[in-house]
């Protein structure tokens, strides 16, 4: 199908092909996954690290989300995000409540174990909980300072799932000696991004040892207005243009 098939892929993903034609490039809707490329002279780079690229390129450049790229043919937006209003539906929390499980249960096919991050919060725990019917010994990992309210919730909820349950308490000062391996592979300094870096970092460290796939609850924030600044929007367009606008931006925040 050539550059449209990217258009029937469902999930995150950042490829490149390369035939008698040229480099096909393409990059998931959100950007979950990173890519980037560059060029020197007639030479035409690309990785999935800025690092990889630094001394090998004149200028990074990132490549967008819901893009793809072919040297013969050139660059094309393939997904945007739903304009406010283009995909009104009436309230319907069996719907949401089926569209959520069929996400969670596809992503759960894989050939290596699947855990699940655990802070207790609304979003980690509806995943854990759409997670547990259909995975027999589910793993869930928390992480936070000595005493953090969160592992104390991540704990109750994992009890009330039946999980085998696994949290990492991390010191300041923990914190502070990894924090130059945690900005080497993130390659950012924003301030947010580097804030909810670190305990993932940690709780990765730690899920590693018991699974290779683990599930969130990234993201759910920016679809159902769970930040607290955004009480300042009236329902209604003003809102979906703010979730929109940080939805779009995902892939370089959280």
């Amino acid at each position: 199908e050539g550059p449209d098939c990217v258009a029937r892929l469902d999930g995150m993903f950042a490829f490149a092909i390369l035939d008698a034609k040229g480099i096909f490039l393409a990059r998931d809707p959100l950007g979950i996954k990173p890519l980037y490329y560059g060029h020197r002279g007639p030479r035409f780079y690309f990785a999935s690290e800025i690092k990889a690229l630094v001394d090998r390129v004149d200028e990074v450049h990132e490549f967008p989300p819901g893009t793809w790229l072919h040297t013969a043919v050139g660059r094309r937006t393939y997904y945007e995000l739903p304009k406010p209003g283009d995909a009104e539906r009436p309230w319907d929390p069996a719907a949401l409540r089926d569209t959520l499980e069929r996400a969670v249960v596809k992503r759960l096919m894989a050939d290596v174990p699947v855990g699940c991050f655990l802070s207790g919060g609304l979003d980690s725990s509806i995943i854990a909980a759409l997670m547990r019917p259909h995975v027999k010994d589910l793993h869930t990992f928390a992480v936070g300072l000595p005493g953090a309210p969160d592992l104390e919730r991540a704990r109750e909820v994992a009890a009330f799932l039946g999980t085998i349950h696994h949290e990492c308490e991390v010191s300041p000062e923990e914190m502070r000696a990894e924090l130059p391996a945690i900005l080497y592979h993130l390659e950012s300094f924003d301030q947010a991004l580097v804030r909810s870096a670190i305990p993932n970092y940690f709780v990765s460290r730690l899920a590693r040892r018991y699974v290779k796939v683990v599930l969130s609850g990234e993201g759910a924030d920016e679809l159902f207005s769970g930040y607290h600044y955004l009480k300042r929007y009236p329902v209604g367009t003003p809102l979906e243009m703010e979730l929109r606008g940080i939805t779009a931006a995902l892939h370089n925040t959280y």
